[in-house]
């Protein structure tokens, strides 16, 4: 008589066969797992069929959550290949980047780096688009920082501002596209026809105020200091950067101007480094 499974093999062996809600083989590998697992079977239901129904409850659960994350996204790719292609589309995204993460708003994480892979030519902009919709989400879970307010600044001795190190919210996000990836996610979530994807691309900054996610265009300049202040910089470094990158003489201003942006914008949470 075979050895019945230890419970850690049948748990693995279950989320194994209930994570194939996306494979178009679940029914038949299914029927060929379910004979030596403990699962009943009745005139109206064998066992292959039982697990198939979880199976598939679990993968609508997940293509709803990536569903929510991801609306322009799916208007694209049904914009692009037809009006029912997104769930095929899904089924096929989780054959190759599977979940078993409790948290269904991770579901989606891999999506942009599979459409890059998958959506080639005219449509590789909808990679672009599915970058941006996930880094709205991640902005929108991040952690909760309490950002640098005006008074904290004034509060600083003026002989302290060299040493002031700056960092950033946790829900701070660079990108920077080939295509403007804001006009299009834009449109794709209002309805209205798509800019030429020849224009210009962009760069992006994404972040989160209170519960109001927010993305801007940003500059080439504001962009680089900005991945300085991610990397860890204080206020002396970057005015001594920024020199390097500016006309004479415009360095302070353009720091000073830069900073007042942040600030205004809750970007930033400073401390000041110690002697």
């Amino acid at each position: 008589m075979p050895r019945a499974p230890r419970l850690r093999e049948l748990q693995h062996e279950l989320e194994t066969l209930l994570s194939l809600g996306g494979d178009p083989d679940c029914e038949q590998r299914l029927g060929r797992a379910a004979p030596s697992l403990p699962i009943r079977s009745d005139h109206r239901l064998d066992g292959a069929a039982r697990l198939a129904i979880y199976a598939e409850m679990i993968f609508i659960r997940i293509r709803d959550a990536v569903t929510e994350d991801f609306p322009a996204t799916r208007a694209a790719i049904e914009s692009t290949t037809g009006s029912d292609a997104w769930e095929p589309l899904l089924r096929a995204y989780l054959r190759v980047h599977p979940t078993s993460d409790p948290d269904l708003r991770r579901a989606g994480r891999d999506l942009p780096a599979y459409l890059r892979a998958a959506c080639t030519g005219p449509a590789a902009w909808i990679g672009d688009v599915a970058e941006l919709e996930w880094a709205l989400v991640r902005a929108f879970e991040a952690a909760d920082a309490v950002p640098l307010a005006v008074a904290d600044l004034e509060a600083l001795p003026p002989e302290d501002w060299p040493a002031l190190r700056l960092r950033a919210v946790p829900s701070l996000l660079l990108l920077e596209h080939a295509v403007p990836a804001d006009t299009i996610h834009r449109r794709l979530v209002d309805g209205e026809p798509l800019p030429d994807p020849n224009e210009a691309g962009c760069r992006l900054r994404v972040w989160r105020q209170g519960f109001t996610v927010y993305q801007r265009r940003i500059e080439p300049i504001e962009q680089a200091a900005l991945a300085r202040v991610l990397h860890g910089t204080d206020f002396a470094s970057l005015c001594e950067w920024l020199a390097e990158r500016v006309p004479e003489g415009e360095a302070s201003q353009t720091a000073l101007r830069l900073l007042q942006s942040w600030l205004a914008d809750e970007l930033l949470a400073v401390e000041v480094r110690e002697a």
